[in-house]
């Protein structure tokens, strides 16, 4: 129910066609809903852009792509060069990220071991971070 409140209200502002960063701020949605977020905000989704030298110089990786697609894509993303094998660069790209979002979840950064040894069905959120790492998208 929450996140169709969040559908619609990006729907409504920015507009389906405009740049929305709804991942970097869903915590904040979902706090002010009293609801908690055991998903970092890192792999909600991507936004399809060049790398990100701002990121860079924060201490973030410079690209930001999702380890784990749910759908097919609207359109190619701008860090593809049509000119070029697109789908191979595609293949390549999802794969590097779907490999780094299981060294992620490896290593505790997906899945953080307090929220695990706090939670009262630590085996359901184990089984959900292991489970979404073997969907693939057409």
């Amino acid at each position: 129910k929450c996140l169709l409140e969040l559908e619609a209200e990006i729907r409504e502002n920015p507009g389906p066609k405009a740049y929305s960063s709804w991942d970097s701020t869903i915590d904040k949605f979902w706090r002010q809903r009293k609801l908690e977020n055991y998903v970092p905000f890192r792999n909600y989704g991507e936004h399809g852009g060049k790398p990100n030298l701002e990121h860079y110089k924060n201490g973030l990786s410079k690209t930001h792509r999702a380890d784990v697609l749910y759908g097919k894509l609207a359109f190619m993303p701008l860090y593809i060069d049509a000119e070029k094998n697109y789908q191979l660069q595609f293949l390549l790209v999802r794969l590097k990220a779907r490999l780094k979002g299981i060294a992620r979840l490896a290593v505790g950064k997906y899945l953080r071991k307090p929220i695990l040894q706090n939670s009262s069905s630590p085996q359901r959120l184990l089984r959900f971070a292991i489970s979404r790492q073997f969907t693939f998208t057409p």
